[in-house]
């Protein structure tokens, strides 16, 4: 926000933003931003993804992730001392949750139902609907990647997979161009919020110009 107020003085001024919150730029002024502004994003940090609309859907999905559990809670949280390979991860979520179509009527479930109706339409209401905060200028995602984890590919075929039986931590990264819309989710992960730490960032930066010939 500094750099653009300070455009018209400095009319070569560039702005390096690492690790912005996802909710700086309405999406129009982040486009005209794109000239002078660059934003880091280290993997799966949380922070360049908050936004309303975000945060809005992880708390649906979680409610609606508790709807569809199909065995006692304790037997979810069991899981997690267990040996896993690939083939017995990939089963489950099929072993632990109803599907989409086929969760089963509760009052919890409809109370949800009943819940997002009515928030739906206090955002009409109140004319919120179209408001989208997003990360200012180009973005340049740095992607962390590994091999395999006890043969599980480190993208982790399921989301709710990655919470139980996250990828080890490897030091190398890809260095992609992203859009905002790649950023509009938030990523349950081990490291959702060391991701945003400083030091890892400035680590990844590093590692990334190193393999790339940079540096």
């Amino acid at each position: 926000m500094l750099g653009r107020l300070l455009r018209k003085q400095f009319p070569t001024l560039y702005c390096l933003c690492f690790s912005p919150p996802g909710c700086v730029f309405s999406e129009r002024t982040a486009k005209e931003s794109r000239d002078y502004v660059c934003s880091y994003v280290l993997h799966n940090d949380i922070v360049p993804r908050l936004s309303y609309a975000s945060l809005t859907n992880l708390r649906n999905d979680l409610i609606e992730m508790i709807a569809r559990i199909k065995v006692p809670k304790h037997a979810v949280f069991d899981v997690d001392w267990v040996p896993w390979n690939e083939t017995s991860l990939q089963s489950l979520p099929e072993k632990l949750l109803h599907g989409k179509e086929e969760i089963p009527e509760s009052q919890f479930f409809s109370d949800f139902d009943a819940f997002k109706a009515r928030q739906s339409q206090r955002q009409e209401e109140r004319e919120m609907a179209n408001i989208n905060m997003t990360v200012p200028g180009r973005i340049l995602h740095m992607v962390r990647t590994s091999t395999k984890l006890n043969s599980v590919p480190c993208s982790c075929i399921l989301s709710c997979a990655k919470c139980i039986s996250p990828c080890q931590e490897t030091k190398q990264y890809k260095v992609r161009w992203t859009d905002a819309e790649d950023l509009s989710e938030i990523y349950i992960s081990a490291t959702m919020m060391v991701d945003h730490f400083p030091y890892n960032v400035a680590h990844a930066l590093d590692v990334a110009a190193e393999s790339y010939g940079v540096v």
